[in-house]
């Protein structure tokens, strides 16, 4: 009789490590490669898609001037204090700086990593307190004495004068010749407000002719 040849047993078979069985069925092998490929084609398809889909949504990014710091009203912005980031355009408001403004003012205050807007800085050329006016308003100064009321920079006033009773029989000798002005600076010796170009001239010609005092409003 022949050599009799025994066959493994199927638990030692089982126990046999996959990669053996890889090595010896190039078929499973190349089976598993593709798997695997697929695997890695479908995850990185996943990514693009939402990252295409994020891209329709936000729209394409866009240059646009952005602040590095904090800025406070009246500052002069300098080199350091803003860049030029891309953003999505869908986020950039409408009126967004794409150059960066140095040497512009501030009128509003701006956070680190806004995109600056022309409406949120001063006109060129405008510093100061001429920086902090809007469209169609005059900067007048008003003494007032050293007992006045606490008075801050943003607060609102209004403006009274007061004339001889003489003068206006009858009357209150006293009227309002501002209401709730904004207030752009604050001294020892007076305060500063920012008024209507009409109001600006009722102002003057009460500070000319009568006494004047200011009072904190609303708001």
């Amino acid at each position: 009789m022949g050599a009799h040849t025994t066959l493994p047993l199927r638990s030692l078979l089982a126990r046999r490590p996959l990669r053996h069985a890889v090595r010896r069925q190039p078929v499973l092998f190349w089976l598993l490669a593709f798997a695997a490929a697929g695997a890695t084609y479908l995850t990185v398809d996943t990514a693009l898609a939402r990252t295409t889909e994020g891209a329709a949504v936000y729209g394409r990014l866009v240059p646009v001037a952005v602040a590095t710091r904090d800025l406070d009203v009246g500052e002069v912005i300098s080199g350091g204090d803003v860049e030029v980031a891309d953003l999505p355009s869908r986020l950039v408001p409408a009126d967004a700086l794409t150059d960066l403004p140095v040497g512009r003012s501030v009128r509003s205050p701006v956070v680190d990593g806004e995109a600056l807007v022309a409406s949120r800085l001063a006109p060129e050329g405008s510093i100061g307190v001429a920086s902090t006016l809007d469209a169609g308003e005059r900067a007048i100064a008003i003494p007032t004495p050293a007992h006045r009321a606490p008075i801050e920079v943003g607060q609102r006033v209004d403006v009274l004068a007061t004339v001889d009773p003489s003068m206006v029989p009858g009357r209150s000798p006293t009227s309002v010749v501002a209401e709730a002005a904004r207030v752009l600076d604050v001294t020892e010796t007076g305060i500063t407000v920012a008024v209507s170009v009409t109001t600006a001239d009722r102002v003057a010609t009460a500070l000319a002719s009568a006494v004047v005092s200011v009072v904190v409003a609303p708001g």
